[in-house]
């Protein structure tokens, strides 16, 4: 992202932008097609499985809502019940994982959702090295937590670097400006519900190169997905910075190793 912080409201629009990535003519696994909010959520089947199994009637309910979405319907009906869940926990949460399981990506498909139910929502990256709120932003976060009238949630990703005194700031700060608080991190924070917990798996990153091919009738190449995760220590993002170089590299050898004469299902 080229900016900070990003509000998100019920009558703007996120950073997420359309297209598609074509094969032929383009780096499917540029920056702008991986970023978060853009790439979606890919939620485990083990965990909608569940969902489904704990509340069948809301599930119903909600996978009708998420067809007539026209977004991804898995997508969709994780966001409705972690929407749920975050108010449940009065807007208090945090989302766990480790670097390049989706975190952000998480946080920026919520907002997105949770923008057409009516809320505002401000969301803030941390960089390497922010051990605390810069101060421009801070003026930004105040003018944010005193308008009045609909729910107002901070979106704070990269929660693990404050220090011990900005953390307790910014929870403090939102306890008493009545502002929710949804942060990512890479280790549990002490006394903030877990919203979700990002898990990457190999899996993962071959659903994300499905995506990212945008070919109805094309397999993603025939890698070994497998080990090209675990040579990354399980970090998609880095796995998918390799495929980039790969592409730029040789696009007509990348393209010969998909199989256009049927789709099958990963391994």
């Amino acid at each position: 992202m080229s900016m900070e912080s990003v509000l998100y409201t019920s009558s703007g629009e996120s950073h997420r932008s359309a297209g598609s990535t074509r094969l032929s003519n383009r780096n499917p696994f540029s920056v702008r097609y991986v970023q978060p909010g853009v790439v979606p959520f890919f939620f485990e089947r083990s965990f909608l499985a569940s969902l489904e199994k704990e509340d069948p009637l809301r599930f119903e309910e909600y996978f009708a809502e998420s067809i007539l979405s026209g977004e991804s319907v898995k997508t969709e009906l994780g966001y409705h019940f972690l929407a749920d869940l975050l108010e449940k926990n009065h807007w208090f949460s945090q989302i766990v994982g480790p670097h390049g399981s989706g975190k952000t990506t998480l946080m920026c498909g919520l907002a997105s959702f949770l923008k057409e139910k009516d809320v505002r929502i401000l969301y803030f990256a941390l960089h390497d090295d922010q051990a605390s709120i810069p101060d421009p932003f801070r003026k930004e976060l105040d003018d944010f937590a005193a308008k009045k009238g609909k729910r107002n949630l901070f979106f704070l990703d990269g929660y693990e670097q404050l220090s011990l005194k900005s953390k307790l700031e910014v929870r403090w700060f939102c306890k008493r400006m009545n502002l929710g608080l949804l942060i990512s991190t890479h280790k549990t924070a002490w006394g903030i519900p877990v919203l979700f917990r990002t898990t990457p798996t190999s899996d993962l990153l071959y659903q994300i190169v499905d995506y990212l091919l945008d070919e109805p009738e094309v397999n993603p190449p025939e890698f070994d997905y497998n080990r090209l995760f675990h040579d990354h220590g399980g970090n998609i993002r880095d796995a998918l910075f390799s495929l980039y170089d790969e592409f730029e590299d040789q696009p007509e050898s990348f393209y010969s190793r998909c199989n256009t004469a049927r789709r099958t299902i990963p391994r």
